[in-house]
């Protein structure tokens, strides 16, 4: 997968313990393979939404679900969303209910989603499981000055980075009302991801996003950089590199594997006020703003950023993920949960 949260964790468990042995798959699932396991962890439920190109039941999810339990299976799940975020579909929906329901234990990212999930799901067992840095895919950043010279931006400007898909134009709308204050402030965004052009069979779709790309250059270039394809890790890094600042630009959220990225990467991180973020700013403090009153609350927090940045808050946030959020730490709690389901 491109999202290393999986890899990661068992990469390092690998590492550190050699009495693990891993499955997984879809295909798996349905499976007479499945039952040798001790454990079946669901990440991401809408999985469960096809199989073989057809439509899954609730019915038949649960009565598969059912017959694992009855054979001493521990079914786990991690709470990555409540719900899928801009998917109005009913059975993704469902899904979620689904298998957090049929779950024997639900890691949680952050304590706003564990104190919901206690009294929601009484019975069930949830447990705190914090999102872990990427320490073992990024271990170093290139320097400020090697990251502005590869991406050709000016030295004396603060640069505010929002990485990760833009799902929605009202999370776009968040970044092109800040650019009436960009100049003012001395302060630009770099969102790379800000409008991609798809590489698709459709050719109106692809069209009209080429329009629209042209129409944000026109418009916004001064104050916002952006590419037209995905960018690679070595990029990535550039990006950081140049950044001060991370803007984490959701509006509806739970968790986020950029805030813990930024601790990394050694910035000050932004971010709304709401679900697991909301408490890991506000514990790490770490501006934040009320994603309801944009307008009011985004441009302080990213003025008292750039206060922070000046006091080394970036530092202290490094040294608080690599204390409390490494990868090696966060797979060893993984573990020892593991071993005590069964």
């Amino acid at each position: 997968m491109l999202n290393p949260y999986v890899y990661t964790l068992i990469d390092s468990i690998n590492q550190q313990f050699s009495n693990v042995e891993w499955g997984y798959g879809i295909d798996t699932f349905w499976s007479e393979e499945c039952y040798k396991y001790n454990i079946i962890h669901i990440q991401w439920p809408q999985i469960f939404a096809k199989y073989n190109g057809k439509t899954v039941s609730i019915e038949k999810l649960c009565h598969r679900i059912q017959e694992l339990k009855k054979q001493n299976i521990k079914i786990v799940s991690t709470c990555h969303n409540l719900i899928p975020h801009y998917n109005k579909h009913k059975l993704c929906n469902q899904l979620y209910n689904i298998i957090y329901e049929q779950s024997d234990y639900i890691f949680h990212l952050g304590k706003y989603s564990l104190n919901l999930f206690q009294k929601r799901y009484p019975t069930i067992q949830n447990v705190l499981l914090p999102h872990h840095v990427y320490d073992t895919i990024y271990p170093n950043k290139p320097s400020r000055e090697e990251s502005l010279k590869v991406l050709n931006l000016k030295n004396n400007i603060t640069y505010i980075l929002c990485f990760g898909e833009f799902r929605a134009n009202e999370e776009r709308r968040l970044i092109t009302h800040l650019t009436k204050s960009a100049v003012k402030e001395n302060f630009r965004i770099l969102a790379p991801s800000f409008c991609l052009i798809p590489k698709r069979r459709n050719l109106l779709i692809v069209l009209l996003m080429f329009i629209k790309y042209i129409f944000y250059k026109i418009k916004y270039s001064k104050y916002i950089v952006f590419e037209k394809r995905p960018i690679n890790n070595t990029k990535l890094l550039y990006y950081y590199g140049a950044s001060d600042i991370s803007l984490i630009h959701r509006l509806h959220i739970l968790n986020s594997g950029n805030v813990t990225l930024g601790f990394l990467m050694k910035n000050v991180v932004i971010g709304p006020n709401i679900g697991n973020v909301g408490e890991l700013l506000n514990e790490t403090n770490n501006p934040t703003f009320d994603p309801s009153h944009i307008n009011e609350t985004l441009l302080p927090a990213i003025k008292q950023a750039i206060k922070l940045k000046q006091s080394n808050k970036g530092i202290y946030n490094y040294e608080y993920s690599m204390k409390y959020l490494s990868t090696t730490y966060i797979a060893k709690k993984l573990y020892y949960y593991y071993k005590n389901m069964i």
